[in-house]
């Protein structure tokens, strides 16, 4: 007497395929937040705005060239990027109006330079915080430059 054993074998594969999506997902996941720590300890090293722009830029072209990009984390690292220009640009302003406002100081320019140099800064500014900004700074230099030849007026007299 003969026995025949069959061996039914099954396999569903849509659990198999989104057991395998979701590992790649926590892969990326893991990856994406390496890559954010190695971010944060840049810049808690001093990395510049240019340098950060650089690095975000090439995280950036990273993530839209996988084959499993997350459209989130595009989204994020594009934020960062513009956060990070806004940053450059007030930085930027910033040290400008520093060295001016030195030079201002140090008796290098006079007030009319001083003003001039602002307005200039003023042009092609686009940013509603920076222009702000611009403004306030002008704003409190012509203020300045009254009180000081109303100064200069007072000592003739």
């Amino acid at each position: 007497m003969a026995i025949n054993i069959q061996q039914k074998f099954s396999i569903d594969l849509s659990t198999v395929v989104a057991n395998s999506i979701t590992s790649v997902k926590n892969v990326r996941k893991g990856e994406q937040a390496r890559k954010e720590a190695e971010f944060q300890r840049a810049i808690a090293n001093g990395l510049s705005y240019e340098e950060q722009l650089s690095l975000r830029e090439k995280q950036l072209e990273e993530e839209k060239g996988s084959a499993f990009s997350d459209a989130d984390y595009v989204g994020t690292l594009e934020k960062s990027i513009t956060d990070t220009k806004k940053l450059n640009r007030f930085n930027k302003y910033r040290t400008k109006y520093s060295q001016t406002l030195g030079d201002l100081s140090a008796g290098k320019i006079n007030e009319e330079q001083y003003l001039s140099v602002l307005k200039n800064q003023l042009n092609g500014i686009d940013d509603p915080d920076l222009r702000l900004e611009i403004q306030t700074d002008i704003t409190t230099g012509e203020q300045k430059l009254k009180t000081y030849r109303n100064t200069i007026l007072d000592n003739q007299v």
